[in-house]
């Protein structure tokens, strides 16, 4: 919001922007509930504890946020008749995005606002992966719970694993500046969601059926030393991923620039997550490798490839990265791309 538009509020106005933020989240996160608990895609794939952790988000919220309130309003008996750091949160400027949008196709007029966009698609973005996240992390630390130690290449992949998907989880649970992972734009073209969504449930379990997948976590070669390299290798090169993860620590989200990380491995390359995953993928196909099989992996690829691209493209409008882009000039491989 404003300052201008701030200064036109009532004397109230503290108390009415706090209820209108508090109604729109409540409405966008029952929204969201609601498609998770009709739609079949979500009947089938959420575990009941996951349902009841995305429930136990808007009682979360539905809760907290009066309380929230209240502590300000503790702190400050004048706190209803002035203005203190309160804004439009993004739910009701993704539903001021909604009303403009509607005002163009209807009337052919008014201007979609840059802010009121971000906001529109940053709930979409969480919409779509939040839900996803949980129960990745909810089915990674059931595994990790049953396999035993002895294990040790089972139990290093998944405790990986693991990893990720709670780091991720929190980055779409939780936006705050506390912890510095504002939104600051999100991925706004069609071919920038495609290949992203694509990679993900259920998407890419429609393109499976005509795109064959090879690569398997166990995999094992005829000879066993070979087998053990392999594993190795692929396990550092799962570190590097989950290195990169914990570099993007609470800003870890697809399609949204964050603010721009230059530590971890983003220190040496600009997308070392996507090479290092599609490298160890291709290690774990060779057991298995075919042409359909080879054709299958050249597919996702060029997915990821393009996924890179979108995303420089994407975050190359924030300054900040074009200034990383040039203290850090490979895209892939260190001196070779």
């Amino acid at each position: 919001m404003e300052g201008r538009d701030l200064d036109r509020l009532t004397k109230y106005g503290s108390l009415r922007l706090f209820a209108l933020n508090y109604i729109a989240t409540l409405f966008w996160i029952t929204l969201c509930i609601g498609v998770y608990h009709f739609v079949s895609f979500y009947q089938s794939f959420l575990s009941p504890l996951a349902v009841n952790i995305l429930y136990g988000v808007v009682l979360l919220y539905g809760v907290g946020y009066p309380l929230y309130f209240l502590f300000f309003l503790r702190k400050s008996r004048n706190f209803l008749w002035r203005v203190v750091d309160v804004t439009y949160s993004k739910s009701v400027l993704a539903f001021l995005y909604v009303w403009h949008l509607i005002q163009k196709i209807t009337r052919g007029r008014g201007d979609i606002d840059t802010t009121e966009r971000t906001a529109f698609l940053f709930i979409l973005v969480k919409f779509f992966f939040l839900p996803l996240m949980v129960q990745f992390l909810i089915s990674n630390f059931t595994v990790l719970l049953g396999t035993p130690l002895v294990e040790w290449y089972g139990f290093a992949l998944i405790l990986l694993f693991t990893i990720d998907t709670l780091v991720f989880t929190f980055g779409y649970l939780v936006e705050s500046s506390v912890f510095g992972n504002v939104v600051r734009s999100v991925e706004f073209t069609f071919f920038g969601w495609a290949v992203a969504l694509v990679c993900y449930p259920p998407f890419n379990s429609l393109v499976g059926q005509y795109v064959p997948w090879g690569a398997r976590d166990s995999f094992s070669f005829s000879s066993e030393w070979v087998t053990l390299v392999a594993r190795v290798v692929v396990l550092l090169l799962l570190c590097v991923y989950v290195w990169a993860t914990l570099a993007l620590g609470t800003r870890a989200s697809n399609l949204t620039n964050r603010g721009i990380v230059e530590r971890g491995p983003y220190r040496y390359v600009r997308h070392p997550a996507y090479v290092s995953k599609i490298s160890l993928w291709w290690i774990t196909l060779l057991p298995l490798l075919s042409w359909p099989y080879f054709f299958g992996m050249l597919f996702w690829t060029v997915v990821y490839f393009f996924r890179a691209l979108t995303e420089e493209r994407h975050l190359s409008l924030d300054a900040d990265y074009v200034e990383y882009k040039k203290k850090v000039k490979w895209k892939f491989i260190p001196r070779v791309w």
